[in-house]
């Protein structure tokens, strides 16, 4: 299955190639076989805060991402670096994973997602 990435031949801007149709994957198959992740996992040192509890438009970047998930996703789990990091900001409806690797990045959270998955399914990654 392709995935959505940047392409650009010598010279040229970078352009993005078509995504993916995710709602047609759902409508093909009979069942959505999506599943959403937000990588949260990060330390922030550049932003110079934790950007999931930033503020957006009177909401935490955190729900801005989950609610981008949705719309596709049978479920939506936040993956973070330490158990219950934002227990305070999900709903119940949102699962909450850990990162599978400490310090490694978001190699850690992308294994966790992948951990998750179900075998024949997607992910669609959101990263804070």
């Amino acid at each position: 299955m392709p995935f959505r990435h940047l392409h650009r031949r010598q010279n040229e801007a970078l352009r993005p190639l078509p995504a993916i149709d995710v709602h047609a994957v759902g409508a093909m198959t009979g069942d959505n076989l999506i599943f959403g992740y937000v990588l949260a996992g990060g330390h922030s040192t550049r932003f110079g805060g934790d950007k999931a509890r930033a503020l957006y438009r009177g909401r935490p970047l955190l729900h801005h991402a989950v609610d981008s998930l949705r719309p596709v996703a049978r479920r939506v789990s936040v993956i973070a670096d330490t158990p219950d990091k934002y227990a305070g900001l999900l709903e119940l409806a949102v699962g909450a994973l850990t990162d599978r690797l400490t310090q490694r990045g978001p190699m850690g959270g992308l294994l966790a997602a992948l951990d998750d998955l179900p075998e024949g399914s997607m992910a669609v990654l959101a990263a804070l």
